[in-house]
């Protein structure tokens, strides 16, 4: 019976930790999509996570220490603390099992900064910046649906930068956002839809 209680303490901090993330995947997007700088705690939240594939990693050790540290109190106020290495293998079992969705996390972290650092260097080398950067939106426009929804992430990401790279991407995103919000940019619908709300890494 403990061993049940054991692997339902571990979804349900694995439930808690998801729900956080996806929370603040959401704010977090609908700041970017906004040009507004991350508010809420959520929204800075998920900022810090993927902004270095060193936070991904430090998130998911300390989700899986919280993990461990959950299972330890339920030990301690059901058996004992001195049951915790008798229940070594289970606990192991559920925290390899944890890390699993936590590292495929951390790899997304990684290929969303790998598109964000593609973009860079593309328009760092450019000495039209601004032409650079409608160069490679409308390159995305014209993917359509079919487009990768973290290139637009990294650019949205990218825009919130204080210098003329991020000064840049952004004119060019603000004026793609006004020419699909008239009647005459409905062809831009497309592109418009992938934009707000499924973009970036799609944490599960």
């Amino acid at each position: 019976m403990t061993s049940f209680f054991i692997i339902i303490t571990a979804l349900f901090v694995q439930m808690v930790w998801l729900w956080t993330t996806r929370k603040g995947r959401k704010e977090y997007i609908a700041d970017l999509t906004s040009f507004r700088s991350p508010s809420g705690r959520f929204s800075r939240y998920y900022q810090w996570t993927i902004s270095k594939l060193g936070n991904a990693l430090a998130d998911a050790v300390i989700f899986e220490i919280i993990l461990v540290i959950a299972i330890a109190f339920l030990l301690y106020f059901t058996e004992g603390i001195s049951a915790f290495w008798n229940y070594l293998p289970i606990i192991i079992f559920v925290v390899i099992l944890s890390s699993l969705s936590s590292l495929q996390v951390t790899y997304r972290v990684r290929k969303l900064l790998a598109k964000e650092n593609q973009i860079v260097d593309k328009m760092e080398s450019a000495e039209h910046k601004i032409d650079k950067a409608r160069e490679i939106i409308d390159g995305l426009k014209g993917e359509g649906p079919e487009g990768d929804g973290r290139d637009w992430f990294a650019l949205y990401k990218i825009s919130q930068r204080a210098d003329p790279i991020g000064y840049s991407v952004r004119d060019v995103l603000m004026e793609m956002q006004k020419e699909a919000a008239q009647p005459s940019g409905a062809v831009y619908q497309s592109t418009q839809d992938t934009t707000p709300g499924d973009v970036g890494p799609d944490i599960q």
